[in-house]
C-alpha cells in the first residue's frame, strides 16, 4: 500500500491482555499446515500435521514462541491491524480469566503440553462457487492424488476427534477453506458422524449457505444435537451486490435457505446464527441492507471484516476494491454508509472495519484522523 493510502495508528498497548487463541485453538490448512489462529491475523505456522502428529506439531518450538509472545504482553506475532478483537477491544485483561485451565496457563506460564479445545478444518479448499476475492476458478477435489493427500490429512484428524467414542470438549468448525456442503470430503464426514459417541463435542459450520438447504439439514441429523454456531458468508446486501462477490451462487435459494437457518436457531436447533459481510468496493453500498437481512432472518450477529488480498487480484485490481484507502475515490462515500443508522443495530460486529466506523461518527471538523495502515 502507498504510504499516504492510510494514516498509520500506533500499535495498541496490550500488555496485562490475555488471548487464548494460541492455547486452545488449531487451524489445519492446505498441506497440513497447522495454525494457531486464523492465518490473516496470525501468520506464524507452528508447523505441519503428516510429517508429525497433530500434538506434536501443537506444541513446536514455534507455537512455544507464539505463546510467549501472548504471556508477555508482546503479542509480536499478531497482525494487531486486522485481528478483530484487538481492534475491537474485546481482549480481556489476564486479570480477569476465570477459565481454570487459562488461569494456570497465565500463572505458570504454560507453553509446551498442551491440547487444542477447538479444530477448525481448512486443508480442502472444494467449493461450489468461485468467489473473486478468494479463487480464479470453481475448486473441487473428489478423486486423484489432490483428494488423496486432503483425505490422508482429514483421517489423521478424525481419528483424533471421532475416533473411538470420548467425553472430552472439543470444538470443530468446517470450513474457513471453501464450503462444507461442497466438499466431498467435509460433506462425507458431516453426514457420517455418530454425535452421540462424542457428546461434548460441538461442531460450527462455516458455509456460503447455497446447498445448506433442507436436505443436507437432515442427512445431518446424527449431530444436530452437537451443533452450535451456523456462519454464513453472504458479502452482499442485495442481489445486485451478491451477483459480483459470489461468483456462482443463488440469491433467491440463499435466502430460502437463510430462512430455515433462522427458523432452526429460533426452534434452539443450534446456538449461535452469524452472517458475514467481507468489505469492498463491490458490496459497501449494501451494508446497511445486510444487517437489515440479518435482523429479518434472526442472525445473533452480521460481521463486518475487510478485504484481505488473497492473491487472486493484481495490485491495481486489489487496490480499487480497498475502499479504506484514504486515496480511493469512494473512501468518503465509504464513510457516509459507516454512520447510516441501521449501522447502531446492537447484532453489527465491526471487527477490523471498526476504526472507519468511529473516524465516520467524529465530528467533521476532526474527521478520521488517525486510520489503520492495512
Amino acid at each position: 500500500m502507498h504510504a499516504d493510502a492510510a494514516l498509520s495508528v500506533a500499535r495498541p498497548d496490550l500488555s496485562g491482555r490475555f488471548c487464548a487463541a494460541p492455547f486452545d485453538a488449531a487451524e489445519i490448512h492446505q498441506g497440513g499446515a497447522l495454525f494457531l489462529c486464523c492465518p490473516t491475523w496470525l501468520p506464524t505456522r507452528a508447523g505441519t500435521v503428516g510429517r508429525d502428529d497433530l500434538l506434536t506439531v501443537y506444541n513446536s518450538d514455534q507455537a512455544q514462541a507464539v505463546r510467549r509472545s501472548i504471556l508477555d504482553g508482546s503479542f509480536r506475532y499478531c497482525d494487531a491491524r486486522v485481528c478483530p478483537l484487538i481492534q475491537e477491544g474485546l481482549l480481556p485483561k489476564a486479570s480477569s480469566i476465570t477459565d481454570t485451565r487459562h488461569l494456570q496457563i497465565i500463572r505458570d506460564g504454560v507453553v509446551s503440553g498442551l491440547e487444542p479445545r477447538s479444530l477448525n478444518l481448512c486443508y480442502d479448499e472444494s467449493c461450489n462457487l468461485s468467489c473473486p476475492s478468494c479463487r480464479n476458478n470453481v475448486i473441487s477435489f473428489t478423486k486423484g492424488s489432490e483428494y488423496k493427500q486432503r483425505k490422508a490429512i482429514q483421517d489423521r484428524l478424525v481419528r483424533y476427534a471421532f475416533g473411538a467414542p470420548h467425553e472430552r470438549r472439543l470444538s470443530v468448525t468446517i470450513t474457513g477453506s471453501g464450503d462444507p456442503f461442497g466438499s466431498r470430503l467435509f460433506r462425507e464426514l458431516l453426514f457420517s458422524i455418530d454425535g452421540a459417541r462424542y457428546p461434548n463435542v460441538t461442531i460450527n459450520l462455516h458455509t456460503n449457505g447455497v446447498a445448506f438447504t433442507e436436505t443436507a439439514w437432515r442427512k445431518m441429523a446424527r449431530i444436530h444435537r452437537n451443533l452450535r454456531t451456523v456462519m454464513v458468508s453472504v458479502d452482499a446486501g442485495n442481489q445486485h451486490d451478491y451477483q459480483v462477490t459470489r461468483r456462482g451462487g443463488n440469491w433467491p435459494v440463499l435466502l430460502q435457505n437463510l430462512e430455515f437457518l433462522g427458523r432452526m436457531r429460533a426452534d434452539g436447533r443450534f446456538v449461535r446464527f452469524e452472517l458475514n459481510l467481507i468489505v469492498q468496493r463491490d458490496n459497501y453500498r449494501g451494508i446497511p441492507e445486510f444487517v437489515r437481512l440479518g435482523q429479518r432472518v434472526g442472525a445473533d450477529a452480521c460481521n463486518l471484516s475487510l478485504i484481505a488480498d488473497w492473491g487472486t487480484w493484481t495490485v491495481d485490481q486489489f487496490a480499487a476494491r480497498a475502499i479504506w484507502r484514504t486515496d480511493h475515490p469512494e473512501f468518503e462515500q465509504f464513510l457516509d454508509v459507516m454512520r447510516d443508522p441501521a449501522l447502531d443495530a446492537p447484532i453489527v460486529f465491526f471487527g477490523n472495519t471498526r476504526p472507519y466506523r468511529d473516524g465516520a461518527l467524529r465530528p467533521s471538523s476532526n474527521g478520521p484522523s488517525r486510520l489503520p495502515q492495512q
